[in-house]
């Protein structure tokens, strides 16, 4: 899945040995995501209780997390009938900046039918709704600075590229150093997929397009780029 690369994070091998220990779990070489093969839905509340302790760095949190996070995704009960859901809900929306990259994620902004992603996408999707910077693109496309945007979570359009079929979930007016400007259209991670020049700002804000209806959007100004 495509995450915008102003939202990246990783897990750190500092932060993976600490909570490899302080949990006795395996951390062996071969094991490429540590932190959703360790995933265990019996240890919530072990997991949450950590979280919650304040003895954990910030790259421990952010680690454990996602760890809890898999723990939810494979209960064989209601993810929301667990007693611990709402507090790591909780959790999310309160340090949206520690886990952006998390949240994004897990909303899977750029599948359609929730049906076909992840029992917790919903929930988490609808933090991530709840935050705007989340979904906001990077201060650059294609080396043009972003003006004005727009996100959503039903595709604009979708693509057809070769035999690929590309969904637009992202839309930017962008200007060059030279003054041109451009309407981006671009993957649900801020890919650019496709653009178009015109004559100004307000232009690119307007002109109809032949896949979506242009008087639909709702633009979201970058307001601070815009001296």
């Amino acid at each position: 899945m495509s995450v915008p690369e102003h939202l990246w994070r990783f897990p750190t091998q500092a932060a993976i040995a600490s909570l490899a220990k302080r949990f006795c779990l395996p951390n062996t070489p071969e094991m490429q995501d540590w932190e959703w093969e360790v995933a265990d839905c019996a240890r919530i509340d072990e997991f949450c209780a950590a979280y919650l302790s304040g003895e954990l760095t910030e790259d421990e949190r952010f680690v454990l997390m996602e760890t809890l996070l898999q723990s939810f995704e494979e209960l064989d009960t209601p993810v929301a009938k667990h007693p611990a859901w709402q507090t790591v809900l909780e959790l999310l929306d309160r340090h949206v900046e520690l886990h952006g990259r998390t949240i994004w994620y897990w909303s899977n902004p750029g599948c359609k039918n929730l049906e076909d992603s992840w029992r917790i996408t919903p929930f988490v999707r609808s933090i991530l709704a709840r935050h705007k910077q989340l979904l906001k693109p990077p201060d650059e496309l294609d080396g043009a600075t972003v003006l004005w945007w727009t996100f959503s979570f039903e595709p604009f359009f979708v693509m057809a590229d070769g035999g690929e079929a590309i969904p637009i979930h992202g839309l930017a007016v962008c200007r060059y150093e030279s003054g041109k400007v451009y309407r981006f259209s671009c993957d649900c991670g801020w890919e650019v997929q496709s653009d178009c020049d015109f004559g100004s700002v307000h232009e690119a804000l307007t002109a109809p397009s032949a896949q979506y209806e242009i008087a639909s959007l709702r633009w979201e100004r970058c307001s601070e780029r815009l001296a």
